[in-house]
């Protein structure tokens, strides 16, 4: 039976944790319109017309979420750039945001937050004015913005998040690379996911994959995994691993004579994401790849039954070349 003193301990890591998942949405970005056109101009000086570009976002993303729909969105996402720099190898990631960014900021890799529209948006958060005039829309900048709204994520921003994965993935040829930075389904972290069913990559990304499948080669799989100690078994080659979950269906979709590789905490992707930031701590994407790298045992990469393992260094160097 539970000590009662062990219940509440309970119940506070729970809040903790919750309040994690809660505090995540906010408020529309001050001044929005103002910090999209500087983005736009960041990131874009010449190529495209930011004032257009931001007056298509600001039309939709600041209508009241009764006259939302799926459409809203069109017009700027036809005019939309998901784009990847020529040279540049473009790469998914699923898991960890921090880790993804740090990743694609320092190693050649360019991530959907690094395209040329995806800089805009990243990092801003909107809603509209549920009270505001239907010829008069304008955001609101009190209340906080639901990632995902209940019974219709079309008018949440998720929408937008979901579509720009799609164009992003749309644009892959080639080896295409991802980056896994597995997911723990409790407090206790004893049960931890890299390959999710329900993720934007299995969701979204992966069936654009599909669609283009006659212009994939290869796929590259960069596993992160900071809990390896809670669940041992999300490694590269385990039979238990969802890794190799994602193999089988890549088998199946593409063919069994596709290269599908996977590498365990590679010592430069640790490298690359220890960067100290001002106050001279190290950065949690640091600490995580670290421990990863210091605790993992040693397991060799895993690959395709069908293709033959390229040696480790080969792999490596991929993330500088």
């Amino acid at each position: 039976i539970m000590h009662h003193s062990t219940k509440i301990w309970v119940l506070i890591i729970l809040l903790i944790s919750l309040h994690g998942i809660i505090s995540t949405a906010s408020p529309t970005t001050p001044h929005f319109a103002a910090v999209f056109l500087g983005k736009c101009f960041e990131k874009n000086p010449t190529a495209v017309d930011c004032d257009l570009l931001t007056n298509l976002f600001v039309s939709a993303a600041s209508l009241p979420n009764s006259q939302k729909n799926v459409s809203a969105y069109d017009a700027f996402f036809a005019m939309a750039d998901f784009s990847v720099p020529a040279g540049g190898k473009p790469l998914l990631w699923s898991g960890s945001k921090d880790v993804a960014i740090a990743l694609g900021a320092n190693s050649g890799y360019t991530i959907l937050e690094e395209t040329p529209t995806g800089f805009i948006i990243n990092g801003l958060s909107w809603c509209g004015n549920e009270t505001a005039p239907p010829d008069q829309p304008e955001f609101d900048y009190t209340r906080d913005c639901p990632f995902v709204v209940p019974d219709d994520s079309a008018i949440g921003t998720k929408v937008v998040w979901n579509r720009a994965s799609q164009k992003f993935a749309q644009g892959f040829t080639g080896s295409v690379y991802i980056a896994f930075v597995p997911q723990c389904s409790s407090i206790l972290e004893q049960e931890c996911n890299s390959f999710r069913p329900n993720s934007i990559f299995a969701t979204i990304e992966y069936p654009e994959l599909v669609k283009n499948k006659a212009s994939i080669t290869s796929f590259t799989v960069l596993l992160l995994n900071p809990n390896v100690t809670h669940d041992p078994t999300e490694v590269c080659g385990h039979e238990d691993s969802t890794i190799t979950n994602l193999t089988q269906m890549i088998h199946n979709d593409f063919g069994p004579s596709i290269s599908v590789e996977c590498v365990d905490s590679p010592q430069n992707i640790t490298n690359i994401l220890c960067q100290t930031i001002p106050n001279g701590e190290l950065s949690s994407a640091c600490i995580a790849a670290r421990s990863v790298y210091q605790e993992a045992p040693p397991v060799p990469p895993c690959h395709s039954s069908a293709a033959s393992l390229k040696h480790s260094s080969l792999l490596l160097s991929l993330v500088f070349f």
